[in-house]
C-alpha cells in the first residue's frame, strides 16, 4: 500500500489535474454532440442541378476589339437589367452567359461593324467563414469551388483544412474537397455561398487533453512503483 503521505499527494494531484481536464472533457462531449446534430440539419452529400442563370450582383464584362467606348464591366442590377454602350438596357431575367453573349453579338453587329467581341458574366459569389479574406467576388464562371475559395486568400489557420459547406439554390452541402471532386471542381454559379468551417473543438484542443492525460498518467506510475 502507499504511504500515507503518496496517498495525500496523488489525492491532490488528481484533483488538480481533474479541475484542469473537466472543462476539456466537457467540450469533447459537446463537440461530439455537435457533430451529431450537425448531421440532421439537411445537409446533403450531393447537389442537385440549379439553373445557371445570371442574376442581380453579376456583372458583364463586355470587350470589343480596338473599341475602348464600348468595352468594360457592367453590373447588372437588382432589377436584373444591364445597360451596355451604345445598346442600351437589357433585361436579363432567366438569361444565361450563352444567350445574353448571342443577343448582344447580333445586336452590335446590326449597328456597326465590328469585330472581336468577348462577353463573359462574372458570377457574384460569397466566400465566408475561415478565409483570409471573406468577401462578396465577382468571379470568372470558369472558376471551381476551390478556386472561389483560394480567391479568398485561402482558410485561416483555422479553418478546417479542405471542408466547405456550399449554399446554392436553397441547398445545403457539407464537402471534403479533397475527397469530393463533384464539388471541388463543381464551377461557380452566380448567387452561391462558399462556407469554411472552424477546426473543430477537437482537433484544436487534441493536444492539451493528450498532454494533460499523460502527465496524470506519468505522476501516478511514478508513485505507485516508489
Amino acid at each position: 500500500m502507499l504511504p500515507e503521505a503518496a496517498r495525500t499527494l496523488v489525492g491532490l494531484v488528481t484533483k488538480h489535474l481533474i479541475a484542469r481536464l473537466f472543462p476539456l472533457a466537457l467540450g469533447l462531449v459537446l463537440a461530439f454532440a455537435g457533430n451529431s446534430l450537425s448531421g440532421q440539419t439537411g445537409a446533403v452529400s450531393g447537389i442537385a442541378s440549379v439553373e445557371d442563370v445570371i442574376r442581380p450582383g453579376d456583372v458583364v464584362r463586355l470587350t470589343v476589339l480596338r473599341q475602348a467606348e464600348l468595352s468594360g464591366e457592367f453590373p447588372v442590377n437588382q432589377f436584373s437589367t444591364v445597360v451596355l454602350p451604345l445598346l442600351g438596357e437589357y433585361d436579363v431575367t432567366r438569361e444565361s452567359n450563352r444567350s445574353l453573349r448571342e443577343k448582344v453579338i447580333r445586336d452590335l453587329q446590326l449597328i456597326r461593324s465590328v469585330r472581336g467581341i468577348e462577353l463573359v458574366v462574372l458570377r457574384r459569389v460569397r466566400v465566408v467563414g475561415e478565409v483570409n479574406q471573406p468577401g462578396v467576388y465577382q468571379l470568372d464562371p470558369t472558376m471551381n469551388v476551390a478556386d472561389a475559395v483560394a480567391n479568398a486568400r485561402g482558410r485561416t489557420e483555422l479553418g478546417e483544412e479542405g471542408k466547405v459547406v456550399l449554399r446554392r439554390g436553397g441547398q445545403v452541402v457539407d464537402a471534403d474537397l479533397r475527397l469530393d471532386m463533384s464539388i471541388s471542381e463543381s464551377e461557380i454559379l452566380s448567387g452561391d455561398e462558399i462556407f469554411v468551417p472552424r477546426r473543430s473543438w477537437i482537433d484544436l484542443n487534441l493536444g492539451e487533453v493528450v498532454a494533460g492525460v499523460a502527465t496524470l498518467s506519468g505522476i501516478i506510475i511514478t508513485l505507485l512503483v516508489r
